[in-house]
């Protein structure tokens, strides 16, 4: 295990792949430690299963060559604290360069069981999704059930250059909407707006567009959605480097996280009412 936070310490939990630490996530999370006194803690999971399966007798592995020879326990063992390494390195980089504190911990177990543990007593919780399916949409969208502040799910494969996608309910300023214009400005990337706004709320809606696109920000207003469904929020991400919305509690959340995870390839951030 490499250095950690202390217990005491707010923390931001950055749940970390070797290659998948990418400048989205590192923009988000400095979105969202608004607090000095908060830790953000990258966490690489070993996996429990595949050490164990290592250490099988009939265990096998194939090597480049195509041939078949035992898979090594401490060999793996090895592969896996290289990649940790890889991991802390990206992190590290990252963090140094945006100004943010920061620790680094390995954990072993299984992924979804840490993610859990980890999100209990922490702030926000990134979860940093690479090119290995370590667990299912529906395994990630259990994490709703944790009182976070913030949920963000990176994917490997972000769309580069927009657009975000804020679902806003009403025609009051919020903190997705925030959220959203402060990341469209820094990284330059278009702001597409879809909201559930009443008869009541398309005035302040509209002026707080016009505020927006006055500030410099390619911002498209869509017509209001009759309901936000989870199929009609993913018909609007589809193409979407990144989707952020109000967190409306489990019941709610968890539908949405595994549909969206499953039928788009854009990155999603929930955000709790305070």
């Amino acid at each position: 295990m490499s250095s950690s936070a202390p217990a005491s310490l707010r923390r931001l939990v950055v749940a970390l792949e070797a290659h998948s630490f990418g400048d989205l996530a590192i923009e988000v999370a400095r979105e969202i430690a608004v607090s000095p006194a908060l830790v953000l803690l990258g966490l690489f999971i070993e996996d429990a299963s595949l050490l164990k399966h290592a250490s099988a007798p009939l265990a096998r592995e194939i090597a480049l060559s195509g041939r078949t020879r035992p898979l090594e326990a401490r060999r793996l063992e090895r592969a896996l604290r290289a990649q940790a390494m890889l991991a802390r390195s990206a992190f590290e980089e990252a963090a140094t360069r945006v100004g943010l504190r920061h620790a680094f911990q390995i954990a072993r177990g299984a992924f979804i069981d840490e993610l859990i543990r980890a999100a209990a007593d922490a702030e926000g919780l990134i979860v940093a999704l690479g090119r290995r399916d370590r667990a299912p949409p529906a395994g990630l969208a259990a994490l709703a059930r944790s009182r976070l502040r913030a949920l963000f799910f990176a994917r490997d494969a972000e769309q580069d250059g927009g657009p975000i996608l804020v679902v806003h309910v009403g025609g009051a300023p919020s903190e997705p909407l925030r959220i959203a214009a402060s990341l469209a400005q820094r990284v330059r990337w278009p702001l597409r707006v879809l909201h559930a706004a009443g008869p009541r709320d398309e005035e302040a809606m509209r002026a707080q567009a016009a505020t927006l696109r006055s500030s410099g920000i390619r911002l498209e207003l869509l017509p209001p959605a009759a309901e936000l469904t989870p199929e009609t929020i993913a018909r609007y991400a589809r193409d979407a480097s990144l989707a952020i919305m109000l967190s409306r509690g489990a019941p709610h959340d968890e539908p949405l996280i595994e549909h969206l995870l499953a039928k788009t390839h854009a990155a999603l951030l929930l955000i709790r009412a305070e």
